[in-house]
């Protein structure tokens, strides 16, 4: 008996990453190779939700094939659209129960996520990441002196911002 393979549903909303789920996509369908080019389609469409089933609807014809839905890619990558990955890097801030490691990694990834929509969108992306690390650390008087030592020496790398800051919280 032939058992029909679970994919779960894309959404282009949460952090499936939108290649494994292609991935499994063509997988089921190469598992089920008895329908037409429409019913593959049918398929794939069924396991789209929210505003990845909108996103399709919106650019995909009638006549569209399974790699006219797959070219959408580009339009999620697990982050959603370029406007709610990049709004999300600048509402970021350390939380009062994070520590500046922990709140550096997430900035990092954060990042990499805007960029991995919209490559090249920051022309000095390491200033960028540099100057909303410290902009966005709680410790106000930590955050004063790495813009002060910003002004001093200009060519200071995030990299080298968030050792200031690390040893700065480690001395207190």
């Amino acid at each position: 008996i032939k058992r029909e393979r679970t994919i779960k549903k894309f959404t282009g909303d949460d952090d499936t990453d939108i290649e494994e789920w292609i991935t499994d996509c063509i997988s089921a369908l190469r598992e089920n190779r008895q329908g037409s080019a429409r019913d593959d389609v049918s398929f794939i469409v069924k396991h789209l939700e929210g505003s990845a089933k909108k996103e399709v609807r919106l650019h995909i014809s009638k006549h569209a094939t399974v790699d006219d839905i797959f070219q959408l890619r580009d339009n999620f990558s697990g982050t959603g659209s370029f406007n709610e990955a990049i709004q999300k890097f600048y509402a970021r801030r350390q939380r009062s129960n994070e520590g500046i490691r922990e709140f550096s990694y997430e900035l990092k990834e954060l990042l990499q996520k805007v960029t991995s929509i919209k490559p090249n969108c920051f022309p000095h992306e390491e200033e960028v990441l540099r100057d909303h690390f410290i902009n966005g650390i709680r410790d106000t008087v930590l955050r004063r002196e790495l813009k002060r030592t910003i002004t001093e020496k200009k060519s200071l790398s995030f990299i080298d911002a968030r050792m200031i800051a690390l040893k700065w919280s480690e001395d207190i």
